[in-house]
C-alpha cells in the first residue's frame, strides 16, 4: 500500500501529537512526490475511525532542509524512511 502513496523517502509526524499533546490534529509530514488524491482517500477513511483531523505537508528533500527548524524536526517522530534522503534531516 506505500507504493501507492508515490515515491516517498520519509514520513514523520509533528507537532502536538509529536511532543506527547492531543489537541486533536495529527500533523504529518511526507518527504518526496505523495500521489495526493490517494492520500487525501486514505485521510478520509481514517480519520472518523481516530476521531481526529489528519493535516499534511509534502516536501522535497531540500523543503524539508529548508523548513526543519520551523517544524521542529528535532521533536518529530520518525513514521517511515526509505533510506533515501536521510541527509536533509540531519544536522
Amino acid at each position: 500500500m506505500l507504493s501507492k502513496l508515490g515515491d516517498i523517502h520519509s514520513a514523520y509526524v509533528v507537532g502536538d501529537y509529536a511532543r506527547g499533546m492531543d489537541s486533536g490534529i495529527i500533523d504529518l509530514v511526507l518527504v518526496g512526490e505523495a500521489d495526493k488524491a490517494y492520500l487525501q482517500n486514505l485521510i478520509d477513511k481514517v480519520e472518523p475511525m481516530l476521531h481526529r483531523k489528519i493535516r499534511y505537508m509534502s516536501l522535497s528533500e531540500n523543503e524539508l532542509e529548508k523548513y526543519k527548524a520551523a517544524l521542529k524536526l528535532e521533536e518529530a517522530i520518525e513514521l517511515w524512511s526509505s533510506g533515501r534522503g536521510e541527509r536533509g534531516i540531519q544536522d
